[in-house]
């Protein structure tokens, strides 16, 4: 079958309700899927996330010192 995948291993964590399944497609490819229960993890495993876009990309020159960018805290820095 083209869409086979193994479960190679199932990890419970302790301290937070979260269970990690690393898996490896009919193609040689591997991953890790991740859920609330064991279940979860699986059916995540067909689910494509979208990438966020990142907002660290240097502004246009303001001063003679520096580039600013916006940091994780959305304030203005210079470097």
């Amino acid at each position: 079958m083209q869409n086979e995948i193994v479960i190679l291993k199932v990890s419970k964590f302790k301290t937070v309700a979260l269970v990690g399944v690393t898996y490896r497609k009919a193609d040689g490819t591997t991953g890790v899927s991740h859920g609330k229960t064991e279940a979860e993890a699986i059916a995540n495993i067909s689910v494509t996330v979208p990438a966020k876009a990142l907002d660290f990309a240097p502004m246009p020159k303001r001063s003679s010192s520096g580039t600013y960018f916006r940091n994780n805290n959305g304030t203005m820095v210079e470097v």
